[in-house]
């Protein structure tokens, strides 16, 4: 459990860069109007984002000089597999940079192990259904963390990422009613392409409970009525042809070792395993591919309405929304915590440790957003950001707002 030597020390004065600014709220530096510095943070991370997005930078860590100090506040997280990269390229660059420990186990248990109270906040691929919220037993708070685009994934010798392939071609080849690349559906939408002329589809799927199937499922059901009647939108449907893997990245290697292979899986593991995929077709017609830009325009498109004052969106999917950019099957991972931390651990976090700790995620939410673009994740809107600005000045300590300057109710 995070905890913290007795009589330890506020949180010392940071270094001069994008974590300095989550800390100096902590302190209680954030003296300027709430809307000002949530402009700000906006800013920054459209500037950095499309800096990354653009090449403007080299996807390489700054190198900053270690800090010791005394009481080091260990903070730990746990759940989504998906995000486990993004979650420890993170916590290994804060970790270098301030007076503080975080660590990520990535188990898929999250919400189970917050519930047991043995981690500060977990990682979750889809917001919490209402039986997750029973699990944790009193109030949290649900934030937006980052982008995952699913790419769809094929193996054909000498044809490169990006082969068009559309919604109702998908529902097809996952029907069992198309088994052959050279199929005339795919050749009509891929002229010139050389697919050869006789290569059996293998179709692979992700076994039980992933994000990823879940909303490719809910790509395919939009796009084929058969699909939508018969199999619908699942986690964990009733695939009526392919072969099973057990995870991402078991579907990434099956593709990858199968001539004429055909899968999906979140776009990290997709990078992981050197594979090629498709561009696939979104509402407005559209092949698309699944980039950086594309999958945070499907969340800029959504702009889902959101409830700040209960810490919980009212509407999370980034499947098939409307523009030319858009990338068709995208996903949300959120960060949870508790509401009041204080109250949810019976004071065994001290308030050093929360406050640390609500720092750490309004960074990674804000400012760190731009460093998962080289690992394949995709940042946050800006309305996304402004929202995880809010939402975190909703978590207190016994009553008390941990982040010094801000209110209980986080001034809403």
């Amino acid at each position: 459990m995070a905890s913290v030597k007795a009589d330890a020390p506020s949180p010392p004065a940071p270094p001069s860069d994008d974590i300095g600014e989550a800390i100096r709220i902590a302190q209680g530096a954030r003296t300027r109007p709430r809307v000002a510095v949530v402009i700000v943070v906006v800013l920054v991370l459209t500037v950095a984002t499309s800096g990354w997005i653009l090449g403007w930078f080299a996807p390489t860590a700054p190198i900053v000089k270690p800090q010791t100090c005394a009481g080091n506040v260990a903070i730990t997280g746990d759940g989504s597999t998906a995000a486990g990269v993004l979650m420890r390229t993170w916590a290994a660059f804060y970790n270098t940079s301030v007076c503080a420990h975080v660590s990520y186990l990535s188990s898929t248990t999250g919400v189970a192990a917050l519930a047991s109270k043995t981690v500060d906040f977990a990682v979750v691929d889809g917001p919490l259904s209402p039986g997750d919220s029973d699990e944790l037993g009193a109030a949290s708070v649900s934030m937006p963390v980052t982008l995952q685009a699913t790419a769809v994934l094929y193996h054909i010798a000498g044809v490169p990422s990006g082969l068009n392939l559309s919604g109702s071609v998908l529902a097809a080849i996952y029907l069992g009613a198309i088994t052959n690349w050279n199929n005339s559906s795919i050749r009509a939408l891929n002229p010139g392409v050389p697919i050869p002329s006789t290569l059996p589809i293998t179709v692979f799927y992700c076994a039980v409970d992933c994000t990823s199937s879940l909303a490719f499922t809910q790509y395919l059901s939009n796009a084929n009525q058969t699909w939508n009647s018969t199999i619908g939108t699942s986690a964990d449907p009733a695939w009526p042809v392919g072969v099973s893997e057990a995870t991402s990245t078991a579907v990434v290697a099956a593709v990858n070792s199968t001539a004429g292979g055909i899968g999906y899986a979140e776009l990290p593991f997709a990078l992981a395993g050197n594979q090629t995929w498709a561009s696939v077709q979104n509402p407005a017609g559209v092949f698309v591919t699944p980039t950086a830009a594309n999958t945070t325009a499907a969340a800029v498109a959504s702009n889902p309405p959101v409830i700040p004052e209960t810490g919980t969106p009212s509407n999370e999917s980034l499947v098939d929304q409307p523009g030319n950019e858009t990338y068709p099957i995208a996903t949300m991972c959120y960060v949870v915590l508790y509401k009041d931390i204080g109250i949810a651990y019976g004071g065994s976090v001290t308030q050093n440790t929360a406050a640390w700790l609500a720092s750490y995620v309004l960074w990674v939410t804000t400012a760190a957003q731009s460093r998962g673009v080289p690992l394949g994740y995709a940042p946050l809107s800006p309305a996304l950001v402004t929202w995880d600005s809010e939402v975190i000045e909703l978590v207190v300590y016994y009553g008390l707002p941990v982040l010094s300057g801000g209110d209980a109710d986080g001034g809403l």
